[in-house]
């Protein structure tokens, strides 16, 4: 018969109690193996994010250095030196202040003719030979003076070409007298009153060879101006005379 022997099994080496490490035996509640130590992660991460940043930049370095190489505007050139910017080439003489424009054709003096044409043919002459100008009405004793200033009164003198068969219309409305920018008709003021006003030229439609003559009276505000003949339906002056 055996002998019955206590079996004492040798416990686990313990960490050594103290300021090192736990106690040993661990209190009531507490496991009896001592918690494992967690590793750091964060010097990895901040390792992994500064060598990102690393590689960015050399990437960005090596695409600025090839977009720098393939547009050939590097800081230096071959010779080392910075690069100059050439200066643009002067602007031609004149080229800085316009022209100025050149003198109307269609202004003349009283006294020039101008001849008019008509379905492409040379029709008609039409002058205006005189031009008078007064502050005295046409009836000294009843007649009214001028509403704005001067009575004008312009002589006219039409003349139809021999060989232009198809008929000149001419009339007082294919004139108007021009001060400045004003535009005056015969109708203006006290024009009626102006003398020359009972020979006005009127209308009439003349063939070839014929002639018309007749007055033109303004009321303007001022001695000097410019009488206008403006026959067509848009109101463009084709000719003025200046007085």
């Amino acid at each position: 018969m055996s002998e019955n022997r206590p079996i004492w099994n040798r416990p686990a080496e313990q960490p050594p109690s103290g300021p090192g490490g736990p106690s040993w035996p661990p209190p009531p509640g507490v496991s009896g193996q001592p918690p494992q130590r967690k590793r750091r992660k964060w010097p990895w991460i901040v390792g992994g994010v500064a060598a990102g940043l690393v590689a960015l930049t050399v990437a960005a370095g090596v695409l600025i250095s090839i977009g720098t190489s393939s547009t050939g505007t590097s800081s230096q050139g071959t010779s080392g030196q910075l690069p100059t910017v050439s200066e643009p080439p002067p602007p031609p003489p004149g080229t800085g202040t316009p022209a100025p424009p050149p003198p109307s054709l269609n202004v003349g003096q009283v006294g020039e003719t101008l001849t008019v044409s008509q379905d492409g043919q040379d029709a008609a002459d039409v002058t205006i030979t005189r031009v008078s100008v007064t502050t005295q009405p046409a009836d000294p004793e009843f007649g009214e003076p001028p509403q704005n200033g001067y009575y004008v009164t312009a002589h006219v003198q039409v003349k139809v070409k021999d060989d232009f068969t198809e008929g000149f219309d001419i009339s007082s409305s294919d004139f108007y007298a021009k001060h400045r920018t004003d535009h005056f008709d015969e109708g203006n003021g006290n024009a009626v009153e102006a003398p020359g006003n009972s020979r006005d030229l009127g209308f009439s439609n003349l063939g070839a060879g014929e002639t018309a003559s007749g007055t033109l009276v303004f009321d303007m505000p001022a001695p000097h101006g410019q009488i206008a003949y403006a026959p067509n339906l848009n109101g463009q002056a084709l000719f003025f005379w200046k007085y």
